[in-house]
């Protein structure tokens, strides 16, 4: 008997995982400016956020979090580019064209 090729072997343990994996659905939520504690989720007994309330209850709430930039624009490229942000010329907020490249960043 030939044993198996670990191509073959790798792949059908791949398709074992796959079809044995539950499927699950992720969502990041970039706001601009907003505090911890601004939703009533984490504590405002001041604004209602009822949707956002549901989904903290329903999913993972996490309370500890670690961004690139404090500011949003580099900060956004660093999460949809996996990417340090100087890399793509982005070191603070986007600004008009003239702005930008008297900065000298991108737009």
């Amino acid at each position: 008997m030939k044993p198996l090729s670990p191509l073959i072997l790798t792949l059908s343990l791949v398709v074992v995982v796959m079809t044995e994996a539950r499927l699950t659905n992720i969502g990041l939520i970039c706001i601009d400016d907003m505090g911890y504690a601004d939703p009533s989720c984490f504590g405002n007994p001041h604004a209602q956020t009822p949707n956002i309330d549901r989904l903290a209850t329903e999913g993972i709430k996490r309370t500890n979090l670690y961004v690139n930039s404090p500011i949003y624009s580099p900060s956004r490229v660093a999460v949809t580019t996996g990417q340090y942000p100087a890399r793509w010329k982005i070191q603070s907020y986007l600004n008009t064209r003239a702005g930008n490249q008297s900065r000298r960043m991108r737009d």
